[in-house]
């Protein structure tokens, strides 16, 4: 970018140089990487959320919830398949056994 794009700055902006500028524009490109990770963090929170709240639901319908609970808590999904192969796991779980 040219100098020639600082010219006609607002009153104040005149002591912004253009170096202050690229070092602006540089902060906001790590602010916006940030954020991405942030909203990726939140949706990963609201998967673990679904999935848990799946699965309490789930567990409150057997005759045993805290041994399904704890198999489930442990990641134990063969044993969760084999023994309660109605139990359908949650989308975001699926995709970390492929």
């Amino acid at each position: 970018m040219s100098e020639s794009c600082f010219k006609d700055k607002p009153e104040v902006m005149q002591d912004v140089t253009p170096e202050m500028w690229f070092g602006l524009q540089d902060k906001v490109t790590e602010l916006e990487a940030d954020l991405l990770t942030a909203g990726e963090i939140i949706i990963d929170l609201t998967n673990a959320s679904e999935a848990f709240n799946e699965a309490i639901q789930f567990a409150l319908e057997t005759d045993k919830p805290k041994t399904f609970l704890s198999y489930w808590n442990e990641g134990e999904w063969a044993v969760l398949r084999r023994y309660w192969s109605e139990f359908t796991i949650h989308k975001s779980l699926n995709e970390e056994l492929k």
